[in-house]
């Protein structure tokens, strides 16, 4: 079959009517963010004192100020593990070129596996001399930047979103291009530092804090947008310098389901994109779609990293104030009832109290990590908590926890004796529990009760997608948990799901070690260093 004619999406659309506040359609496992604070050591190593973290801090009533002054430290290219190349490990779906391995790959990968294309590229020398620098899964694509700050990709490319063209070429198989990695020729002479992924729009970031884009956004009523000017292409494959970010210096981008979030080294954050369900943040809604497919500074300013979910955002300031903003229709953003909690929409960035460093022994948000109804937060001292729908397993809040099952019977109250199916959400994120780091006598050790202290278990690096999760141990220790129909947990064929987190093992695991995680639609990637 042609691949232009080609089903591209397994996905169900999610439609929202704002007027009546409820959700009218159900989707599944899309890109959702990865959301990485860039200069995450540096955060750990700015402890600020917390009493500048207060409620008024956020005033929406003046436009923030550019300071000439840098807050954030410039994006340079991610150091090099000494002695090691960084390859990768994938698992997932093959439906459609996703896995990256050629048309050749048709069954599903249930557990990590060597990536043969990567590797083999690798040893080729055509990565650079340490291989993999950075690494993302969106909706139904990937990018990698190698070594040598080139940009690769793979995966579905209906909507350009691969920034290379698959069809039309002689003598060469459209599905072979989109299956296998590529580099993105018009990037040459640009070097990227960083990459990141919508469901069908891409970017990448340079060493001077440049952005290209290519790609499309996708819109609710069905149509297609690039930057929402009358006559101009819907798709764009040719990476492209966004005007309005032209005397920017951004340092760090993350990406929503069809939104991005973009921070600039003095603090002051950017976005742009589909903004139905508030997701942008700006203060009044953007219904002129030229407007909201250009980026614009919102009301925020000290930030030091940001993220994404689907279709919500969060940044956390210099003292640790976390603000979200976009949909919440399952808690997600983190609010307490009495903090609006319950608005289907948070319109406007709002702080987060149950994530300030004050309720946190001084501890700090470093990284985000989001699906379509929940959200994860990692702090700098190694603690991941929580917030969102926890029915489906998302949030990897066990059952015999006290917030679970206070939840569960204010659900149960609510309903009485009907039979109503009503999501089990959280409001305020609390912490996630894994299991005590594993031992060569142990190499699976369960998850403590609720009745004991949480095992001494740090992460370093997070992940969500729809309605699964991932987290990296310190230790180099992948978990995974929640829902995964096409093997996004890499648990095996026969389990796909899993209520806690759950270590992820396989034959290549045992060679290698993971230094991060991306969680992307329908497949996962795992950079790794040989040990």
């Amino acid at each position: 079959m042609p691949a232009a004619t080609r089903r591209r999406s397994l996905r169900k659309e999610t439609v929202y009517d704002r007027s009546r506040l409820t959700r009218k359609g159900q989707q599944r496992g899309n890109q959702s963010l990865l959301a990485t604070a860039s200069s995450s050591s540096e955060i750990m190593s700015k402890k600020r004192s917390a009493s500048s973290g207060s409620h008024a801090e956020f005033r929406t009533n003046k436009r923030p100020r550019r300071s000439s002054l840098p807050l954030n430290p410039a994006v340079q290219p991610l150091k090099p593990f000494p002695g090691h190349s960084v390859t990768v490990l994938v698992h997932g779906s093959p439906e459609f070129g996703q896995l990256g391995m050629g048309v050749d790959q048709v069954t599903e990968i249930s557990r990590p596996r060597l990536h043969t294309k990567i590797q083999d590229l690798l040893e080729g020398g055509q990565l650079g001399r340490h291989g993999v620098e950075q690494i993302v899964a969106g909706g139904m694509h990937s990018l990698v930047v190698d070594s040598d700050g080139k940009v690769w990709s793979w995966g579905v490319n209906d909507n350009m979103a691969l920034g290379r063209p698959t069809q039309g070429i002689k003598d060469a198989d459209a599905e072979e291009l989109e299956s296998s990695p590529a580099i993105i020729g018009d990037l040459h002479g640009f070097r990227a530092v960083r990459v990141a992924a919508c469901d069908s729009y891409s970017l990448a970031l340079d060493d001077t804090g440049s952005i290209r884009a290519w790609g499309t956004f996708k819109l609710p009523d069905g149509r297609c947008s690039f930057d929402g000017v009358q006559g101009c292409p819907e798709n764009v494959l040719k990476p492209t310098m966004l005007p309005a970010l032209a005397n920017v210096e951004i340092c760090q981008l993350a990406c929503g389901e069809n939104h991005v979030v973009a921070l600039d080294r003095t603090g002051l954050v950017y976005t742009w994109g589909e903004g139905s369900c508030r997701q942008l943040g700006r203060r009044f809604e953007d219904t002129a779609l030229d407007s909201a497919m250009s980026p614009r500074r919102i009301m925020l300013q000290h930030i030091v990293a940001v993220g994404t979910g689907y279709r919500h955002s969060f940044a956390v300031d210099k003292s640790g104030v976390v603000y979200g903003w976009g949909l919440n229709m399952s808690h997600q953003i983190g609010l307490s009832d009495d903090l609006r909690g319950r608005a289907s929409h948070i319109p406007i960035p709002t702080p987060i109290p149950a994530l300030h460093p004050q309720n946190h022994n001084g501890a700090k948000v470093v990284q985000f990590a989001a699906g379509e109804f929940h959200s994860l937060f990692l702090f700098d001292n190694g603690e991941v908590w929580g917030c969102g729908q926890c029915d489906q397993n998302a949030v990897g809040l066990a059952h015999d926890r006290p917030e679970y099952l206070a939840a569960k019977r204010a659900v149960q109250s609510s309903v009485g004796a009907e039979t109503v199916k009503i999501d089990i959400c959280i409001s305020e994120p609390v912490r996630v529990a894994f299991p005590p780091p594993p031992t060569q006598d142990d190499p699976t050790p369960p998850l403590p009760p609720a009745s004991l202290p949480f095992s001494s278990t740090k992460i370093s690096y997070i992940s969500a997608d729809g309605r699964y999760s991932f987290a990296c141990s310190e230790q180099g220790v992948l978990y995974a948990w929640g829902e995964g129909e096409c093997a996004q947990l890499g648990l095996g064929a026969d389990q796909g799901a899993a209520g806690t987190p759950t270590r992820v093992r396989s034959k290549d695991l045992k060679s290698y070690r993971p230094i991060g995680v991306s969680c992307g639609g329908q497949v996962v990637l795992t950079p790794v260093i040989h040990l």
